[in-house]
């Protein structure tokens, strides 16, 4: 990774920065039983034109560009047994717009507003057998493009000297399947006394992609798949609320946070799933929800010759899916209950 900042003038300035990372990971060719190849890709490119119109002013320009791909091949080399393999992979190419506004309109407000470009290119597949005309015949993969606009404002309003609120929503639009929604998100703290302050926020998302996991393989087999006509967005809604208090002179900081999240059109693949190019991956996937929650504990001492934090999360993530499990409640992956 680099970065490169430009002064252009004392009003403006040009940020260029990139990334790139490669992961593989496979076992030795000798094996006899079984055989994984599994490769990892990210790029990120991202040109950046900074330009201050005043104290109290300035906007950002941003061109972007991230590229992801993701390929997994599981063979199995038994001859005599039922072959089960799998093979997928996943690329996903985004080009982006983006601009950025930030206003400080008093010493009370602060406003920030946006407005976000995305074109998206996809192409994935999931098969159960592995040929090298996979990755090359063009017929049976599955290519989509889409565009995604966004724009969004918020306001960071310091009401009193011991309250704010950060006050925002932002305008979601993906034509295809025409999914257009608001995003609405608040949060806020109060402060009950100089060392103990209660804190909370809400916010309602939508996302466009869906993570597709086989959950009777172990090994990695995520590939990631665009809402269509059929295939709805997904929507989250979460609320927090926790509180934050000093000891001892600021010398130690002690905070808890509980949270709720529902999860709607949630997608797996469904029990009957073939895992071929001859099926629709849309008529593989079966629509659920989801839902998650937890408490979270931290400590943090930040002054004396010893410093340090620890902090420790009890949560649980279930899905609830009519054609899964025989319609039971099951712990996906994501279930972690301690965390320490």
């Amino acid at each position: 990774n680099a970065k490169v900042d430009y002064n252009v003038s004392l009003l403006d300035k040009i940020t260029l920065s990139g990334y790139y990372s490669n992961d593989h990971l496979y076992n030795s060719p000798e094996e006899k039983d079984a055989a994984f190849d599994i490769n990892w890709q990210n790029t990120a490119l991202s040109l950046g034109w900074v330009h201050l119109s005043g104290e109290n002013k300035f906007t950002k320009l941003s061109l972007n560009y991230t590229g992801y791909s993701f390929s997994t091949l599981l063979q199995d080399k038994n001859p005599d047994a039922f072959k089960n393999d799998f093979y997928a992979y996943s690329t996903i190419n985004d080009f982006g717009l983006k601009i950025d506004g930030q206003y400080i309109n008093s010493e009370s407000h602060t406003v920030k507003n946006g407005l976000e470009l995305t074109l998206h290119n996809l192409n994935l597949l999931n098969n159960n057998y592995f040929s090298q005309t996979l990755k090359n015949d063009e017929r049976i993969q599955n290519k989509y493009i889409a565009v995604e606009t966004a724009a969004y404002i918020q306001d960071h309003w310091q009401v009193t000297p011991i309250l704010y609120f950060n006050l925002g929503t932002r305008f979601y639009y993906f034509p295809v399947g025409r999914y257009f929604d608001l995003e609405p998100r608040v949060s806020g703290s109060l402060n009950l006394t100089e060392d103990l302050f209660i804190e909370g926020a809400f916010a309602i998302s939508n996302q466009f992609l869906h993570l597709l996991v086989r959950n009777d393989v172990v090994l990695p087999t995520d590939i990631w798949f665009p809402s269509t006509s059929k295939i709805n967005s997904s929507k989250a809604m979460q609320g927090v609320f926790g509180f934050e208090a000093n000891l001892d002179n600021k010398t130690y900081v002690l905070s808890t946070e509980g949270y709720y999240k529902k999860m709607n059109n949630l997608y797996e693949y469904s029990d009957k799933a073939v895992f071929s190019t001859e099926v629709p991956m849309e008529d593989q996937l079966t629509k659920g929800y989801g839902d998650a929650y937890g408490i979270e504990f931290f400590f943090n001492k930040k002054k004396g010759d010893l410093s340090g934090w620890l902090g420790y999360t009890l949560s649980w993530t279930r899905r609830y899916f009519a054609d899964i499990n025989n319609g039971q409640p099951f712990y996906p992956r994501y279930d972690k209950r301690h965390e320490i």
